[in-house]
Protein backbone atom coordinates (compact mmCIF):
# COMPACT_ATOMS: atom_id res chain seq x y z
CA UNK A 1 0.00 0.00 0.00
CA UNK A 2 1.85 3.69 -0.90
CA UNK A 3 2.02 5.20 1.93
CA UNK A 4 -0.16 8.36 2.62
CA UNK A 5 1.37 11.93 1.68
CA UNK A 6 1.85 14.18 4.18
CA UNK A 7 -0.22 17.48 4.14
CA UNK A 8 1.74 20.57 3.32
CA UNK A 9 1.87 23.08 6.07
CA UNK A 10 2.84 26.57 5.18
CA UNK A 11 4.51 30.03 6.53
CA UNK A 12 2.73 32.27 5.45
CA UNK A 13 4.28 36.10 6.02
CA UNK A 14 2.46 39.43 5.97
CA UNK A 15 4.53 42.72 6.69
CA UNK A 16 3.58 45.13 8.98
CA UNK A 17 2.80 48.54 6.84
CA UNK A 18 5.40 51.06 8.22
CA UNK A 19 4.24 53.38 11.43
CA UNK A 20 1.09 51.17 11.40
CA UNK A 21 0.11 48.95 14.21
CA UNK A 22 -2.33 46.53 12.71
CA UNK A 23 -2.78 45.58 9.41
CA UNK A 24 -6.37 45.48 8.27
CA UNK A 25 -7.49 42.80 5.34
CA UNK A 26 -11.44 43.23 4.24
CA UNK A 27 -12.32 40.09 2.43
CA UNK A 28 -12.08 41.12 -0.56
CA UNK A 29 -8.63 42.59 -0.50
CA UNK A 30 -7.59 39.32 1.64
CA UNK A 31 -8.73 36.78 -0.89
CA UNK A 32 -6.24 38.64 -3.57
CA UNK A 33 -3.14 38.17 -1.56
CA UNK A 34 -4.15 34.83 -0.83
CA UNK A 35 -4.69 34.16 -4.68
CA UNK A 36 -1.67 31.30 -5.30
CA UNK A 37 -1.82 29.78 -1.78
CA UNK A 38 -2.48 25.99 -1.19
CA UNK A 39 -5.50 25.33 1.04
CA UNK A 40 -4.82 23.58 4.27
CA UNK A 41 -2.87 24.08 7.45
CA UNK A 42 -0.54 27.37 7.52
CA UNK A 43 0.93 29.06 10.36
CA UNK A 44 2.24 33.14 10.09
CA UNK A 45 4.45 35.35 11.71
CA UNK A 46 1.57 37.47 12.53
CA UNK A 47 -1.50 36.96 15.03
CA UNK A 48 -4.60 36.58 12.80
CA UNK A 49 -8.14 38.29 13.99
CA UNK A 50 -11.07 36.40 11.83
CA UNK A 51 -13.74 38.95 12.27
CA UNK A 52 -16.85 37.14 11.30
CA UNK A 53 -20.00 39.75 10.07
CA UNK A 54 -23.39 40.00 8.52
CA UNK A 55 -22.92 40.49 4.55
CA UNK A 56 -22.71 44.10 3.58
CA UNK A 57 -25.55 46.00 1.98
CA UNK A 58 -25.39 46.95 -1.23
CA UNK A 59 -26.13 50.37 -0.33
CA UNK A 60 -23.19 50.49 2.45
CA UNK A 61 -20.92 53.36 1.60
CA UNK A 62 -18.08 51.68 3.13
CA UNK A 63 -15.97 49.84 6.06
CA UNK A 64 -17.42 52.22 8.40
CA UNK A 65 -20.67 50.59 8.11
CA UNK A 66 -22.44 49.01 11.19
CA UNK A 67 -21.92 45.73 10.29
CA UNK A 68 -22.82 43.56 13.05
CA UNK A 69 -19.64 41.44 14.35
CA UNK A 70 -21.45 37.54 14.52
CA UNK A 71 -17.97 35.69 16.28
CA UNK A 72 -14.70 36.77 16.40
CA UNK A 73 -11.48 33.99 15.64
CA UNK A 74 -7.94 34.17 16.81
CA UNK A 75 -5.03 32.24 16.13
CA UNK A 76 -1.56 33.25 17.89
CA UNK A 77 1.49 33.91 16.18
CA UNK A 78 2.84 30.89 14.54
CA UNK A 79 -0.09 28.82 15.68
CA UNK A 80 -0.92 26.15 13.05
CA UNK A 81 -4.54 26.18 11.75
CA UNK A 82 -6.98 26.06 8.60
CA UNK A 83 -6.86 28.22 6.07
CA UNK A 84 -10.63 27.91 5.27
CA UNK A 85 -12.99 29.75 7.63
CA UNK A 86 -15.49 28.20 9.83
CA UNK A 87 -18.26 26.09 8.36
CA UNK A 88 -20.12 27.87 10.72
CA UNK A 89 -19.72 31.36 9.82
CA UNK A 90 -20.19 30.56 5.96
CA UNK A 91 -22.44 32.52 4.55
CA UNK A 92 -20.28 36.01 6.50
CA UNK A 93 -17.88 38.74 5.33
CA UNK A 94 -14.66 38.04 6.94
CA UNK A 95 -12.55 40.74 7.81
CA UNK A 96 -9.13 39.67 8.48
CA UNK A 97 -7.03 41.70 11.24
CA UNK A 98 -2.58 40.99 11.77
CA UNK A 99 -1.60 42.08 14.57
CA UNK A 100 2.25 42.16 16.02
CA UNK A 101 1.82 40.91 19.48
CA UNK A 102 5.44 40.73 20.41
CA UNK A 103 5.57 44.51 19.54
CA UNK A 104 2.67 45.37 21.80
CA UNK A 105 3.60 43.32 24.23
CA UNK A 106 7.04 45.11 24.61
CA UNK A 107 5.75 48.75 24.62
CA UNK A 108 3.25 47.37 27.68
CA UNK A 109 5.80 45.17 29.55
CA UNK A 110 9.49 47.05 29.89
CA UNK A 111 10.73 43.79 31.88
CA UNK A 112 12.08 41.55 29.00
CA UNK A 113 10.73 38.63 31.52
CA UNK A 114 7.28 39.49 31.64
CA UNK A 115 7.14 40.17 28.18
CA UNK A 116 7.87 36.94 27.73
CA UNK A 117 5.44 35.51 29.84
CA UNK A 118 2.37 37.45 28.43
CA UNK A 119 3.43 36.20 24.95
CA UNK A 120 3.85 32.75 25.69
CA UNK A 121 0.28 32.82 27.85
CA UNK A 122 -1.52 34.74 24.29
CA UNK A 123 -0.21 32.34 22.45
CA UNK A 124 -1.31 28.95 24.02
CA UNK A 125 -4.13 27.84 21.80
CA UNK A 126 -6.96 29.87 19.15
CA UNK A 127 -10.40 30.53 20.44
CA UNK A 128 -13.58 31.29 19.47
CA UNK A 129 -15.33 34.22 21.14
CA UNK A 130 -19.25 35.00 20.78
CA UNK A 131 -19.89 38.91 22.08
CA UNK A 132 -21.94 37.18 25.08
CA UNK A 133 -18.29 36.06 26.54
CA UNK A 134 -16.71 39.25 25.56
CA UNK A 135 -18.08 42.35 25.13
CA UNK A 136 -15.43 44.86 25.50
CA UNK A 137 -13.49 42.71 23.33
CA UNK A 138 -16.41 42.96 20.42
CA UNK A 139 -16.43 46.65 21.33
CA UNK A 140 -12.86 47.28 20.95
CA UNK A 141 -12.82 45.80 17.56
CA UNK A 142 -15.64 47.69 16.09
CA UNK A 143 -13.23 51.20 17.48
CA UNK A 144 -10.48 49.16 15.50
CA UNK A 145 -12.44 49.01 12.23
CA UNK A 146 -13.66 52.41 12.53
CA UNK A 147 -10.03 54.30 13.13
CA UNK A 148 -8.12 52.37 10.63
CA UNK A 149 -10.66 52.97 8.20
CA UNK A 150 -11.23 56.51 8.84
CA UNK A 151 -7.79 57.28 9.21
CA UNK A 152 -8.43 60.40 11.00
CA UNK A 153 -5.87 62.73 12.69
CA UNK A 154 -3.95 60.42 15.22
CA UNK A 155 -5.90 57.63 14.20
CA UNK A 156 -2.31 55.72 14.66
CA UNK A 157 -2.64 56.18 18.18
CA UNK A 158 -6.11 55.51 18.89
CA UNK A 159 -5.37 52.14 17.32
CA UNK A 160 -2.28 51.23 19.34
CA UNK A 161 -3.82 52.26 22.78
CA UNK A 162 -7.29 50.13 21.16
CA UNK A 163 -5.14 47.47 20.71
CA UNK A 164 -3.12 47.30 24.36
CA UNK A 165 -6.52 47.22 25.69
CA UNK A 166 -7.19 44.33 23.20
CA UNK A 167 -4.52 42.12 24.38
CA UNK A 168 -5.45 42.82 27.96
CA UNK A 169 -8.59 41.94 27.73
CA UNK A 170 -7.91 38.99 25.86
CA UNK A 171 -5.02 37.94 28.61
CA UNK A 172 -7.77 38.26 31.25
CA UNK A 173 -10.38 36.23 29.11
CA UNK A 174 -7.89 33.64 28.85
CA UNK A 175 -7.16 33.74 32.98
CA UNK A 176 -10.84 33.25 33.87
CA UNK A 177 -12.23 29.54 33.49
CA UNK A 178 -14.74 29.08 30.33
CA UNK A 179 -14.33 32.59 29.12
CA UNK A 180 -12.65 30.48 25.42
CA UNK A 181 -14.42 28.33 23.79
CA UNK A 182 -14.22 26.61 20.83
CA UNK A 183 -16.78 24.00 19.06
CA UNK A 184 -15.77 20.50 18.86
CA UNK A 185 -14.51 20.46 15.38
CA UNK A 186 -12.41 22.82 16.26
CA UNK A 187 -11.33 21.68 19.45
CA UNK A 188 -10.24 18.26 17.25
CA UNK A 189 -7.94 20.93 14.98
CA UNK A 190 -6.34 22.06 17.52
CA UNK A 191 -5.52 18.42 19.50
CA UNK A 192 -2.59 18.35 17.53
CA UNK A 193 -0.61 21.55 18.19
CA UNK A 194 -2.08 21.52 22.32
CA UNK A 195 0.45 18.56 22.99
CA UNK A 196 3.40 20.53 21.64
CA UNK A 197 2.34 24.31 22.99
CA UNK A 198 5.20 24.05 25.53
CA UNK A 199 7.67 23.48 22.25
CA UNK A 200 6.00 26.52 20.29
CA UNK A 201 6.16 28.91 23.03
CA UNK A 202 10.04 27.64 23.55
CA UNK A 203 11.17 28.46 20.01
CA UNK A 204 8.98 32.07 20.02
CA UNK A 205 11.06 33.22 22.92
CA UNK A 206 14.10 31.57 22.70
CA UNK A 207 14.58 31.24 18.99
CA UNK A 208 18.34 33.43 18.69
CA UNK A 209 19.49 30.98 21.06
CA UNK A 210 20.63 27.22 20.62
CA UNK A 211 17.99 25.12 20.68
CA UNK A 212 18.19 21.18 21.15
CA UNK A 213 15.25 19.17 20.73
CA UNK A 214 15.79 17.29 24.07
CA UNK A 215 14.91 21.31 24.98
CA UNK A 216 11.51 21.14 23.09
CA UNK A 217 10.72 17.52 24.15
CA UNK A 218 11.32 18.51 28.10
CA UNK A 219 9.52 21.67 27.55
CA UNK A 220 6.14 19.37 26.38
CA UNK A 221 7.44 16.65 29.62
CA UNK A 222 7.81 13.99 26.53
CA UNK A 223 10.67 11.92 25.88
CA UNK A 224 12.57 12.73 22.86
CA UNK A 225 11.49 9.90 20.60
CA UNK A 226 8.14 10.14 21.41
CA UNK A 227 7.85 14.25 21.09
CA UNK A 228 9.42 13.68 17.45
CA UNK A 229 6.51 11.77 16.16
CA UNK A 230 4.03 13.78 18.21
CA UNK A 231 5.49 16.89 16.76
CA UNK A 232 5.67 15.93 12.94
CA UNK A 233 2.44 14.46 13.26
CA UNK A 234 0.90 17.78 14.16
CA UNK A 235 2.89 20.14 11.95
CA UNK A 236 3.91 17.72 9.53
CA UNK A 237 7.75 19.00 9.61
CA UNK A 238 10.62 18.04 11.84
CA UNK A 239 11.30 20.49 14.57
CA UNK A 240 14.64 21.75 13.35
CA UNK A 241 12.79 22.87 9.98
CA UNK A 242 9.83 24.27 12.53
CA UNK A 243 13.33 26.54 14.10
CA UNK A 244 14.29 27.33 10.89
CA UNK A 245 11.48 28.74 9.74
CA UNK A 246 11.31 31.09 12.84
CA UNK A 247 14.71 32.29 12.82
CA UNK A 248 14.20 32.82 9.21
CA UNK A 249 11.02 34.97 9.80
CA UNK A 250 12.79 37.04 12.42
CA UNK A 251 15.65 37.65 9.94
CA UNK A 252 13.45 39.04 7.55
CA UNK A 253 11.91 41.45 9.97
CA UNK A 254 15.58 42.47 10.70
CA UNK A 255 16.28 43.04 7.24
CA UNK A 256 13.23 45.39 6.42
CA UNK A 257 13.86 47.45 9.89
CA UNK A 258 17.58 47.19 10.27
CA UNK A 259 20.91 47.86 8.22
CA UNK A 260 22.70 45.28 10.29
CA UNK A 261 25.04 43.42 8.36
CA UNK A 262 24.34 39.80 7.13
CA UNK A 263 26.42 38.24 9.80
CA UNK A 264 24.90 40.29 12.60
CA UNK A 265 21.47 39.39 11.43
CA UNK A 266 22.15 35.82 11.17
CA UNK A 267 23.56 35.43 14.89
CA UNK A 268 20.92 37.46 16.37
CA UNK A 269 18.71 34.88 14.94
CA UNK A 270 20.08 32.07 16.25
CA UNK A 271 22.23 30.77 13.33
CA UNK A 272 25.98 29.54 14.45
CA UNK A 273 27.59 30.76 10.84
CA UNK A 274 27.00 33.08 8.15
CA UNK A 275 26.94 29.93 5.85
CA UNK A 276 24.27 28.22 7.79
CA UNK A 277 21.88 31.29 7.53
CA UNK A 278 22.38 31.12 3.76
CA UNK A 279 21.79 27.65 3.38
CA UNK A 280 18.57 27.74 5.36
CA UNK A 281 17.22 30.98 4.05
CA UNK A 282 17.76 29.88 -0.24
CA UNK A 283 16.28 26.37 1.23
CA UNK A 284 12.74 28.31 2.49
CA UNK A 285 13.08 31.98 0.04
CA UNK A 286 14.50 30.14 -2.85
CA UNK A 287 17.21 32.98 -3.13
CA UNK A 288 20.32 35.00 -1.09
CA UNK A 289 20.07 37.22 1.75
CA UNK A 290 21.38 40.00 -0.31
CA UNK A 291 19.37 39.42 -3.06
CA UNK A 292 16.37 39.43 -0.76
CA UNK A 293 17.68 42.40 0.88
CA UNK A 294 18.49 44.51 -2.49
CA UNK A 295 14.98 43.85 -3.57
CA UNK A 296 12.44 42.28 -1.65
CA UNK A 297 9.27 43.50 -2.65
CA UNK A 298 10.55 40.63 -6.46
CA UNK A 299 10.26 38.15 -3.66
CA UNK A 300 7.27 39.45 -2.13
CA UNK A 301 5.18 38.82 -5.24
CA UNK A 302 7.32 35.63 -6.29
CA UNK A 303 6.85 33.96 -3.17
CA UNK A 304 3.09 35.07 -2.35
CA UNK A 305 4.36 36.64 0.99
CA UNK A 306 6.64 33.94 1.85
CA UNK A 307 4.47 31.00 1.49
CA UNK A 308 7.23 27.95 2.61
CA UNK A 309 5.78 24.77 1.29
CA UNK A 310 7.54 21.93 4.23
Amino acid sequence: MAKKKKEQIELRYYEMPQEEWILVLPEGERDGQAKGEAPGIHFHNLMEIRCYCDKKKEAAEDVRDSRAIRALRIFPENYPHAAECDEEYAGKDVDFFYVDTEQLLAGMYPDRLRQKEMLQFIGRQACLLQEAKAPELFCLIRMIRRETAGQLPYYRESVKGLLCAFLAGLLRLSREEGGVSMTAAQEREAAGTSQITGALDFVRTEYMKQIRVANLAQACDMSETHFRRVFEEAMNMQPVDYINLVRIQNACELMKKTDLSMDTIAKRVGFPTPSTFNRNFKKFLKTSPYQWKLNPEQYEVDNHDYNHHC
